[in-house]
């Protein structure tokens, strides 16, 4: 167990949040995955993207992660997406349409993070989304419906 996992992990976030994707990125492995909060997991450049286009539209975005711990090389957190919108926005991976600009607050239900190490790189991040989460309750918050519900 390293102190560096739980490190890489408060890094990735750090530079999300201060939109320094090139940090960010230094914490993924090149065989990254992000699963289980979009409706296909991403890969490492994807994953960058899709929170560099929901930032274009809720540019403070905060994840607000909290109860970090470690357990060998897999890190468990929670985090809490808030922000407010301030522009429309598009993610073209997912195939959604272009979010509108609807200027409100942004407060999303806790969700459990799993993340998994190898070496200090991050390999994946799972998210298990509750009701409410995920990028469909996202969309919702912004009177958005995925295509195919």
């Amino acid at each position: 167990m390293s102190k560096a996992d739980i490190e890489s992990v408060r890094a990735l976030f750090a530079g999300l949040e201060e939109d320094d994707y090139e940090m960010a990125s230094d914490c993924l492995a090149d065989s990254f995955l992000f699963s289980g909060w979009t409706p296909r997991p991403l890969d490492k450049l994807e994953f960058l993207t899709f929170i560099q286009g929901i930032k274009e539209g809720i540019p403070g975005l905060n994840f607000h992660l909290h109860n970090i711990q470690q357990h060998d090389h897999t890190v468990t957190a929670r985090w809490q997406l808030t922000g407010y919108q301030t522009e429309g926005f598009t993610v073209p991976l997912l195939d959604l349409p272009p979010v509108p600009h609807r200027p409100r607050s942004i407060s999303m239900p806790t969700e459990d993070l799993e993340l998994i190490l190898q070496d200090e790189m991050i390999v994946s991040l799972q998210v298990k989304p509750r009701t409410g989460g995920g990028i469909a309750g996202l969309l919702s918050l912004l009177d958005i419906s995925m295509p195919g519900t």
